[in-house]
């Protein structure tokens, strides 16, 4: 084994030395390459990240302004009928309109607008709710006729039009960033698929350059060993 290696015949150590240099920009490329493919794809998953969030945004505000909505038809049909059962569906709707408002303010934390906004609709709803826990207690101590007054005497609907005003302003809001949001993943998909292009013909083209470079210099070399050997060739045929 020893004897083979030792017939075998190894390159030039300049021609090593030149395909080691040569090699330099070839992994440039390739280190270039592999940079900005991460980075532009780490840009695309934050992206569509940021897309679901704002779905569910959306999912959640609809899902609140439900709530409070079933709570209100509740204590009506309680003040009508006086039936306790619309009383536990207006507990549900509270327990849920809660929860709905606790997720909210866990999303938009880092929206100072939208957390604004969500402020406002809070608010809005905290009025509306306590209107109607004081309707139902009219019911309870006064009888239908009281709580049937206090309604009519009321807001006439102000406060479910503020909460749905509010709602549809924080909606509309976050919708805006959706299509923002939607934008710049397709900006960064493009950016990903035109960065890949460019790397590629990159590479296609420090290849060439490579070879050519090589090229060039052996034919240099081989033209020197001729030169070299035309002298002496002369010589000896003096």
């Amino acid at each position: 084994m020893w004897k083979y290696l030792q017939t075998l015949s190894w390159p030039p150590r300049r021609l090593v030395l030149w395909h080691s240099v040569a090699a330099i920009p070839m992994t440039t490329v390739v280190a270039l390459g592999a940079y900005l493919s991460y980075h532009y794809h780490q840009l695309t998953i934050q992206n569509r990240e940021r897309v679901d969030h704002a779905y569910q945004v959306l999912d959640v505000v609809d899902g609140l302004y439900i709530s409070v909505q079933n709570a209100d038809l509740a204590v009506r049909d309680y003040i009508i009928t006086g039936d306790d059962g619309h009383l536990v569906v207006f507990q549900a709707a509270l327990k849920s309109e809660a929860v709905d408002s606790e997720q909210l303010r866990a999303l938009l934390v880092a929206s100072a607008t939208q957390e604004t906004n969500l402020a406002k609709i809070d608010n809005a709803i905290a009025t509306e709710l306590s209107g109607l826990g004081k309707t139902i207690e009219l019911r309870e101590q006064r009888g239908f006729n009281a709580a049937q007054a206090a309604i009519r005497n009321g807001d006439g609907g102000r406060g479910m039009a503020a909460i749905r005003q509010q709602v549809t302003l924080l909606a509309e809001n976050e919708r805006r960033f959706l299509v923002k949001r939607q934008a710049d993943t397709r900006e960064q998909e493009r950016h990903t698929l035109l960065t890949g292009v460019f790397i590629a013909a990159l590479s296609v083209a420090v290849r060439i350059l490579i070879a050519l470079g090589i090229r060039h210099v052996h034919s240099k070399r081989q033209a020197a060993i001729a030169a070299g050997s035309q002298p002496a060739a002369d010589a000896s045929a003096g």
